[in-house]
């Protein structure tokens, strides 16, 4: 048996060669170790049921220690075992920790669900990449996200809706669609997006530029201080009436030059399905003004050989809006202003569907199997023309 010691004692205890224990006064069990290197450890002796017993306490002072000893005096006279609860205490502590470990934060999360699910099932995955870049990771990226709560998302989203109210409906789309996947893979137990509705209003788009304003946008694109492949992608995309996406991944060997034209693969359209694009004598000087260099894209990034980002090609349309004191319009608005003006020109609905590479569910277009080819050149052609002369009139 240890000696005892009162407590000034026990604070007064030195370390030795080998450690050694010493019991606490008037504490009956109550036991501290001292260990050579000058650490304290201690723990409480008792006998229950015969068997003599020992429990390490959670403490690391005497007064912790007494605090312990006086809890487990208490379970000693209703008969409950100590060192039963210790056990116990400790097997839920080791879970917990097991549990904290395997629980995802919001960023691990993220990462898992682009990987996992946008990369694989959409071609505008950079877009979702892109938005919890921005818009969640800096303010829940550390959170587990078992422990996000639905008012956090009301939050941010109130947060985001003050600002840009479409944006906040972006975000919704994206984090709802996240956690739903973390659901179906059994990650989480409930979405914390339930329930929730879109903060912003929705308006159809309808934005048509008028003649003055294509000759103003085209012409002011040159000397707006904005890179020279972002300047020919937006007239590129005026002249072709393709999306802007489609447009910035465009690569070389896509367009056959000799030919005039430029073949959309599946892989990079919307629907999945191939678009050739008669290339108008237009639309071909434009990509016939960019040198070929390193890269293998028609539009590539300024610094590097990368394609442009769409991200940045709407930044600096905005810039030049802004500058030419024009009433805003994104980059589908270029693509919606051409697709009504072939209209104008009189090219057919079906011409046009074609063109922008429209699916037509109705019953006709499944027997239909024309490529439409020929009158797609002829309306890009009679469009360009009518380009020209509203850019010189």
């Amino acid at each position: 048996m240890p000696t005892k010691a009162s407590a000034s004692q026990i604070a007064s205890l030195k370390p030795r060669k080998r450690e050694y224990e010493v019991g606490v006064a008037e504490h009956r069990g109550l036991i501290v170790t001292v260990y050579p290197s000058g650490a304290r450890a201690f723990s409480l002796r008792f006998r229950q049921d015969g068997i003599l017993k020992r429990i390490r306490l959670d403490a690391t002072t005497l007064s912790e220690a007494r605090a312990a000893w006086l809890k487990h005096r208490q379970d000693l006279r209703r008969g409950e075992d100590p060192a039963a609860k210790v056990r116990l205490a400790r097997v839920e502590k080791q879970l917990k920790r097991q549990a904290d470990r395997s629980a995802p934060t919001i960023e691990s999360l993220a990462i898992e669900f682009v990987e996992l699910y946008s990369k694989r099932q959409k071609k505008s995955w950079r877009a979702d990449e892109l938005m919890l870049k921005s818009a969640v990771l800096p303010e829940w990226g550390l959170i587990q996200a078992r422990e996000l709560k639905r008012r956090d998302v009301i939050q941010l989203l109130d947060r985001i809706a003050g600002r840009t109210p479409v944006r906040a409906n972006r975000v919704l789309a994206v984090v709802r669609k996240m956690f739903a996947w973390a659901v179906e893979r059994d990650v989480l137990e409930v979405s914390p997006c339930l329930g929730i509705k879109r903060p912003g209003a929705e308006q159809s788009r309808s934005r048509v530029l008028a003649d003055c304003e294509i000759k103003v946008f085209w012409n002011g694109l040159v000397g707006s201080g904005i890179p020279t492949s972002t300047q020919l992608a937006l007239r590129f995309q005026l002249a072709t009436a393709q999306r802007i996406g489609e447009v910035v991944g465009a690569v070389w060997s896509e367009i056959d030059r000799s030919k005039g034209e430029w073949l959309v693969p599946s892989e990079r359209t919307k629907n999945s399905r191939a678009n050739l694009v008669p290339l108008s004598p237009l639309a071909a000087s434009l990509i016939g003004e960019i040198c070929l260099g390193p890269s293998d894209f028609v539009f590539p990034a300024t610094r590097r050989a990368a394609a442009l980002r769409i991200d940045v090609v709407t930044h600096h349309l905005g810039d030049v809006i802004a500058r030419l004191g024009m009433a805003h319009f994104t980059s589908h608005d270029l693509r919606r202003t051409a697709a009504t003006k072939l209209a104008e020109l009189g090219t057919p609905r079906v011409v046009i569907d074609a063109i922008l590479n429209h699916k037509d569910p109705t019953v006709g277009a499944i027997y239909d199997r024309h490529d439409y080819a020929k009158e797609k050149r002829e309306a890009l052609d009679a469009w360009a023309k009518r380009l020209k002369n509203i850019a010189a009139s």
